[in-house]
């Protein structure tokens, strides 16, 4: 069976991170995961958190950014993560009044779709993390496949939540296997 690095979620020691966030990484490397992605950087440079990375050998694979902030500084946001150095650049989630089914949907897959397109000329391939409220049916469809059938996966790939989709009552290794090759980045945590 292949194996794959674990990295962990940042935001799950966000608090820590804001304390001390050198020392968390340190202690995120003790603990043995081999990558890292971010969920807010806390005043620090994308050159000076990357210096540090190389010498934990903790690999950067990705970031969460909201929407709203890849919209207003795309270039910026892409050049700060070119430097960090990540793979994969994450849409954390879509606020209630820009998901599938509304009136802002069109404008919202106009932006994902621009931003999209910016970071893979930086070499960034942008993903989408769900929860359960995408779950929820637009006709025969999620409004989590209606997200991902409307923007290509050239564009946009999955970053699936394993958790979420079990909350939201649906198989996670089924859903997975419907975006074979589009989830190059797997959410995998504990529910109960």
């Amino acid at each position: 069976m292949k194996r794959f690095p674990v990295a962990v979620q940042l935001y799950s020691v966000r608090d820590a991170m804001e304390k001390d966030f050198w020392g968390t990484l340190r202690q995120v490397k003790d603990m043995g995961y081999a990558g890292v992605e971010f969920a807010g950087y806390y005043g620090h440079g994308a050159g000076e958190i990357r210096k540090e990375l190389e010498k934990l050998a903790l690999s950067p694979v990705s970031a969460h950014v909201a929407l709203e902030a890849l919209a207003a500084d795309t270039a910026g946001i892409v050049a700060f993560h070119k430097e960090l150095g990540v793979t994969y650049l994450a849409v954390p989630y879509l606020d209630e009044s820009s998901r599938p089914g509304t009136p802002k949907w069109p404008e919202v897959v106009a932006t994902i779709r621009r931003v999209a397109e910016a970071f893979q000329k930086a070499g960034i391939r942008l993903l989408y993390h769900n929860h359960d409220f995408e779950f929820v049916k637009l006709g025969d469809e999620y409004a989590l496949d209606a997200l991902y059938r409307a923007i290509p996966a050239s564009l946009l790939a999955t970053q699936i939540d394993t958790c979420w989709v079990r909350v939201a009552g649906v198989n996670p290794a089924a859903y997975l296997r419907k975006y074979k090759g589009r989830s190059p980045v797997v959410h995998l945590k504990d529910f109960t």
